[in-house]
């Protein structure tokens, strides 16, 4: 028995084709573990096609296939979620300074807490900021004239209010 058939049978009860769906649960499998070793194997051997050619030409005119092999490759992490999930939470409880990341995560998950995150300015369709004051486009400044300019604002001093 493949490595890959629970995966197929699945495939099949969602209505894909017996070929298609040997395909999918293949290209989904592990490649150390995949039996047979090559796709050209796999579609002349397995699947009584003349080449590998029809395989490729299914994924051409099907993103279903792919769409489908990479949510098939997502399966045995999610398996795994709650046994992950309870961990993070117990590590998460844990006084120990060691534990801050844990308890980092666990508070942005749920939505608890939200880093700093970096704001990214743009103009118009997504061009350049134009750094104007008054007639004068800074952006067109020179780094020397920039300076200058700053120093001058450095000494200004506000109006008391």
């Amino acid at each position: 028995m493949f490595s890959w058939w629970d995966e197929f049978l699945t495939l099949r009860l969602e209505g894909w084709t017996w070929r298609k769906a040997a395909f999918i649960a293949w290209a989904a499998c592990p490649t150390s573990r995949r039996v047979p070793k090559t796709l050209a194997d796999l579609a002349e051997g397995v699947l009584g096609l003349r080449s590998d050619r029809t395989i490729r030409k299914w994924r051409q005119k099907d993103p279903a296939i792919n769409e489908r092999i990479e949510k098939l490759k997502t399966v045995p992490l999610l398996r795994h979620r709650a046994d992950v999930i309870e961990a993070l939470v117990a590590v998460a409880q844990d006084p120990d300074p060691k534990a801050h990341a844990d308890r980092k995560l666990f508070l942005e998950m749920t939505g608890d807490y939200r880093p700093r995150q970096a704001i990214e300015a743009s103009g118009p369709g997504g061009g350049p900021v134009e750094m104007r004051h008054g007639n004068v486009d800074l952006g067109e400044l020179s780094d020397e004239e920039l300076a200058q300019l700053a120093a001058i604002a450095g000494k200004l001093r506000p109006d008391p209010v």
